[in-house]
C-alpha cells in the first residue's frame, strides 16, 4: 500500500456497524473504525460510511458535511443501478454494492488516496490553478 494509505484514518460508520465487522482485518493497522452518532469530531481527512441509507439520509449527510471529508455509501449487493444513481446524486462520493469487507475497505482506501491527491497541485500549476513558474509549457 501507499503512504496515503497506510497513514492512518478515521472511518466513522452511520447505521448498522455490524454490516462492516469484518472491516479493520482489511484495512492497516493505523486506521479506526467508530460508530458515528454525529459529525462533531468527524475530521477533514476521515471518511464517513454510510450502511444502508435512504437517499434523504445520503443528501442530508452530505449538507452536514459540507463537502469536507469523503462520503461513502454501502448499500445492499442486489440494489438496482437507480438507486445507486440516486445516492450518488444526493451526494456521495461513492457507493459500495458489496457484502464483502475486502471490497469495501479497497474502495476505502482508494477514498483516502483520492482525498490526499486532492490537496496536492495539479501538474504543472499552483494550487489555485495558475501556471506554476518551473512548469514547461507545451505548444501544439
Amino acid at each position: 500500500m501507499n503512504d496515503a494509505s497506510n497513514t492512518g484514518g478515521t472511518i466513522w460508520v452511520f447505521g448498522d456497524i455490524t454490516r462492516v465487522a469484518g472491516l479493520s482485518l482489511h484495512l492497516p493497522a493505523t486506521w479506526s473504525t467508530r460508530p458515528g452518532q454525529d459529525i462533531t469530531n468527524v475530521k477533514d481527512d476521515d471518511l464517513v460510511l454510510l450502511v444502508r441509507p435512504t437517499i434523504d439520509e445520503v443528501a442530508a449527510m452530505d449538507r452536514k458535511l459540507a463537502q469536507r471529508p469523503q462520503l461513502v455509501v454501502l448499500l445492499d449487493e442486489s440494489c438496482p443501478a437507480a438507486t445507486i444513481a440516486a445516492v450518488l446524486e444526493a451526494g456521495a462520493d461513492i457507493c459500495v454494492r458489496a457484502t464483502s469487507s475486502a471490497v469495501l475497505a479497497s474502495h476505502l482506501l482508494a477514498c483516502r488516496r483520492r482525498l490526499r491527491r486532492a490537496g496536492r497541485p495539479l501538474l504543472g500549476r499552483d494550487a489555485h490553478g495558475n501556471q506554476a513558474p518551473d512548469s514547461i509549457t507545451l505548444r501544439p
